[in-house]
């Protein structure tokens, strides 16, 4: 999977440490079953913690992806008071832990691999499965909209979907 940044001239996402893009990789078998992620990253806690209880559905349904097969790109800040990460109160004395984003005519590339249905003997797929790739920008971390009560929704910036026979 590469995400290219060809587009825009600046690193994206820009302006507040608040915003992160959040790459989402999906894997179905023919009856729409998901595909469990055998290798590759996966979204981190930040990208929000659901209730375990719903379920990876209806929990990433709400915005939480945390766990879900992607990543995010994001200038993460540590917050050196309080020991908050990630953190956008960029006013207060900080350190960047990480900057993912994708500059200008940059690109990212990653990796995922799920498993399949059994291969038959002739080496051919016994069902055909579909990948889907979704590329959102979030305004701020999930914890924070959580804190805040806002209900500002992920914005689609792009959506892939891949059918493999």
């Amino acid at each position: 999977m590469t995400i290219v940044n060809d587009l825009t001239g600046h690193h994206i996402p820009t302006d507040s440490p608040l915003r992160e893009m959040i790459l989402l990789v999906d894997a179905r078998d023919g009856q729409g079953q998901a595909l469990v992620l055998q290798d590759g990253p996966t979204v981190p806690d930040y990208g929000g913690v659901g209730d375990p209880a719903q379920g990876p559905a209806l929990s990433a349904a709400e915005g939480y992806y945390a766990g879900l097969p992607g990543k995010i790109y994001a200038k993460t800040l540590l917050e050196l008071w309080t020991r908050l990460s990630p953190s956008g109160a960029y006013w207060n004395p900080t350190r960047v832990i990480s900057d993912n984003r994708i500059p200008t005519f940059g690109s990212d590339t990653s990796t995922y691999v799920f498993q399949t249905s059994e291969v038959s003997p002739s080496g051919t797929m016994s069902e055909t499965s579909e990948v889907s790739a979704t590329l959102l920008f979030r305004r701020a971390f999930k914890q924070l909209m959580d804190q805040k009560g806002w209900t500002v929704p992920d914005i689609v910036m792009e959506q892939q979907t891949l059918t493999i026979p």
